[in-house]
């Protein structure tokens, strides 16, 4: 079933926008609506066409099951979840509007190392929150990371969990045509466990494509037994977490705080370099800058306040120690010495 624009939603508190959905799956269709206080929503519907009433009726139990979860997850780089709703039969699920580019429409395809960086921190945290309510994304895309402004400086937001896929039995593992660079083996055979190391690897595979600027091969690279290919010009530290998260066996992956702790900190000059990024709006850069500066004058103040204490104690000694000449200074009234002034 398909809606048209104008229609209202939960007795007029959603209204669908203009415009044709924003997505269309099998099991799902997405709408951009107004809310009765103005603001833009997403709302993401079951399809009842997908399949049979039987397994629809499980289908739907679980969507609202999963939405549930949505709601407890919150972080800031995940996008934020109302309470579902019924709408003729349909489950609805009302989201934030992310305004802003997905990272797969950034241009060039390739980011410092930097930028690239604080986006993977920042899903890396959102899957520790989805990890504490126990919920599994399995669709991390660059498609599905949205850079959000936040005064000025960009922030990486999950924005689509495909709450369909993979929820009924019938539809838990991944069609041929479905299954991308960032897709997870375990998510294409039916037998094998799915957990948060499965949006560990599609985490990892997003990096790869951020500091390389192309798509790491798939996973069936594990028929033909090939080994990931060593990322050409990264820093080594970044290389080691990609192959650690993408290891084709999910028992050899780490977990996602030990998996972070693998990424390397970011030197000043790579913050520069995210700085000057040409991508970067003017905005941003000059809050990088100040933030930079901050950076350097606290630790020319630290420093200055070292030196400066290095300095009192030398004068101090100094002060201490007896003087041979000039001949001390005798007070008028006494025939102790004067105190220093």
């Amino acid at each position: 079933m398909i809606w048209s624009p104008g229609k209202t939603l939960k007795n007029g508190l959603y209204t669908i926008e203009e415009g044709d959905p924003l997505k269309k799956s099998r099991l799902s269709t997405t709408y951009l609506a107004t809310s009765a206080k103005g603001h833009q929503v997403v709302i993401k519907v079951t399809n009842d066409q997908a399949i049979d009433p039987v397994d629809f009726a499980k289908l739907r139990q679980r969507f609202m099951d999963e939405a549930y979860k949505l709601v407890r997850c919150e972080s800031p780089y995940i996008v934020k979840v109302e309470a579902s709703f019924e709408e003729e039969g349909l489950v609805c699920i009302p989201m934030e509007f992310v305004s802003g580019m997905t990272l797969d429409r950034r241009n060039p395809k390739k980011m410092p190392e930097a930028e690239a960086l604080r986006y993977i921190r920042q899903m890396g945290e959102a899957l520790q929150v989805m990890e504490q309510q126990k919920f599994i994304h399995r669709d991390i895309t660059p498609q599905n990371i949205m850079l959000r402004s936040n005064e000025g400086v960009n922030e990486a937001v999950l924005i689509d969990f495909g709450l369909v896929r993979d929820l009924d039995i019938k539809v838990s593992t991944l069609l041929a045509s479905d299954v991308t660079a960032f897709t997870a083996p375990e998510l294409s055979d039916s037998g094998e466990k799915r957990g948060h190391f499965t949006d560990l690897y599609a985490l990892g595979a997003v990096l790869y494509a951020l500091v390389t600027g192309e798509n790491p091969p798939k996973a069936t690279r594990r028929k033909a037994n090939e080994k990931l290919p060593f990322p050409v010009g990264v820093n080594p530290k970044i290389a080691a977490a990609i192959e650690a998260a993408m290891q084709l066996e999910c028992v050899d992956r780490p977990k996602v705080t030990e998996w972070l702790k693998m990424l390397p900190e970011i030197p000043l000059t790579m913050l520069k370099e995210t700085i000057d990024s040409p991508q970067i709006q003017p905005e941003e850069k000059r809050k990088r800058k100040f933030e930079t500066w901050q950076i350097i004058l606290a630790g020319v103040a630290a420093i200055g306040t070292l030196i400066g204490g290095v300095g009192t104690y030398m004068q101090a000694t100094k002060s201490e120690a007896p003087k041979e000449s000039p001949a001390p200074v005798q007070s008028p009234t006494s025939s102790q010495p004067a105190k220093p002034k």
